[in-house]
Parts: C-alpha cells; sequence; structure tokens
C-alpha cells in the first residue's frame, strides 16, 4: 500500500455543505436559521462550517463535465461518524472505466491519503491535491474541501453572495501541504453558517481557482450539494459537479 501522511489535517469531504439558489438569491424557506452567537473568529466560522458536517455514512454518485472535455464520474463514499472518519473518491470515464481513486483517513492530527490509478487501480505516488484532475477545472483539494480544516486565519470582510450575507475569511496554506493555492478565502453564509464560494490564490496573490455552490439536496436531515461550478484562471475553463443521486448507506 502507497499510503501519505500530511501532518496537518485536511478536509476528507465533498458534498457535505450546501447552500441552494433561486434566481439570484439564496432558497431560505426551508433552511431552519440559527439562534446560537455568531462566531467571533475564523477559526470558529470555519468550525461551524465543518459542524454542519452528517455523521452518517453517505454515497454519492454524480459527475464531472467540462467544455470541449469528456464527461467524467464520480463516486463518492462518506463516512465521517467512523473513528477515524474517511472517505472515498472514485473517478471513472463515460463508459465506467476506472481511472483514478482517493481514500482520505483523517486522525486528530494528519490525514492519511492513499491513491490508486489505472484500469486496475495499481497503487501510486498522491498527486499535489490542488493540481487540475484531467484537464478539468477541479482539484482533489477543491472536490474534498481541504481548506476547512486549515489552522488559523482572519476575518478580512463582509459581502454578498447571491443575496446572501457573508463573512468573508482568509486562510493560508499550511507549509506541509505545498501546492498550487497559498492562500484561500471562503465566503460563509452568516445566517446558516454555509460555504457559498472560495477562491483559490498563489504565493504571488493571483487568483487561480473560484469555486461556487449553486444547488442544493436534502437528505434525511442534512443538506447536500447538488450542483457546484468551478471555474480555473487565467482564462474561461469551468468545470461543473452535479450530483445526480445520493442516499445513506442503509437506503
Amino acid at each position: 500500500m502507497n499510503l501519505a501522511t500530511i501532518k496537518k489535517p485536511a478536509a476528507i469531504i465533498l458534498v457535505v455543505l450546501a447552500a441552494g439558489f433561486r434566481g439570484n438569491a439564496l432558497e431560505t424557506a426551508n433552511f431552519a436559521g440559527t439562534d446560537t452567537p455568531l462566531p467571533q473568529t475564523a477559526p470558529q466560522w470555519l468550525a461551524a462550517v465543518r459542524g454542519q458536517l452528517p455523521r452518517q455514512p453517505t454515497w454519492i454518485k454524480g459527475w464531472l463535465s467540462t467544455d470541449s472535455q469528456p464527461m467524467l464520474n464520480v463516486d463518492i463514499l462518506l463516512d465521517l461518524g467512523d473513528d477515524p472518519p474517511k472517505a472515498r473518491y472514485t473517478l471513472r470515464d463515460a463508459f465506467g472505466k476506472d481511472l483514478e481513486e482517493v481514500t482520505i483517513r483523517r486522525e486528530t492530527d494528519r490525514i492519511h491519503l492513499f491513491y490508486r490509478r489505472g484500469s486496475t487501480f495499481e497503487e501510486a505516488s498522491p498527486p499535489d491535491l490542488f493540481a487540475p484532475i484531467r484537464n478539468t477545472a477541479m482539484s482533489w483539494g477543491d472536490l474534498s474541501l481541504a481548506f476547512l480544516w486549515w489552522e488559523g486565519g482572519e476575518i478580512i470582510g463582509r459581502d454578498e453572495v447571491r443575496g446572501q450575507e457573508c463573512v468573508v475569511i482568509e486562510v493560508a496554506a499550511p507549509d506541509d501541504e505545498a501546492g498550487m493555492y497559498d492562500f484561500v478565502r471562503i465566503w460563509i453564509d452568516r445566517q446558516h453558517r454555509m460555504l457559498l464560494q472560495a477562491e483559490g490564490y498563489n504565493a504571488n496573490a493571483e487568483r487561480i481557482r473560484r469555486m461556487q455552490v449553486r444547488s442544493f439536496r436534502k437528505i434525511d436531515d442534512e443538506w447536500m450539494v447538488k450542483d457546484i461550478v468551478i471555474r480555473r484562471y487565467p482564462g474561461i475553463m469551468r468545470t461543473n459537479l452535479r450530483v445526480r443521486d445520493m442516499g445513506t448507506i442503509d437506503d
């Protein structure tokens, strides 16, 4: 087994945060607000977002689509309630042929990353978490929302995303998660403590990727992302992650 260890924790989830939009505004009719006090620091805001994550084992099926690129199928298995929490992301071509698979197990002070690729899923060295996946605009780090687990950060202001008031967090990439991102800015819905947008920047403070949550779906009592758009800069490459089916393991 080719198992890589990253000392600082990173996310192991993808579609477990949600925000839905109708027109230009967030669809809030079915969301229950929270009466708990607003977080006061960046780490508290990030912890509040992570606190929305479901603990029941969940499976998700979806696809990645990019202009002029073949569609890719994505299968995700989340078990965040296990000890330690685990997640597996499997990438297949449009005909169901295996291409790549990442399994992540998160412990208290580190994550363990196991990577396989090829039609027979041979073990291989894990890739840069924030390098593009197969000529798409998305990376494994985007897919797993790794930046939600980065330590520190600061609140840099407020903004509005599609009619929702957001707090904007800026958090630096850990030294031992070297990759394309130097820091990330994160837009969090103040009312619902949910991620609406994130932007990754390089060491020259140039924006290289933007992720926007477009729509959601509810599974039992948990809100799950249904549609995410990733744009890569410079240029206009866009990749859409759309969830076509999901449910709990006991379904």
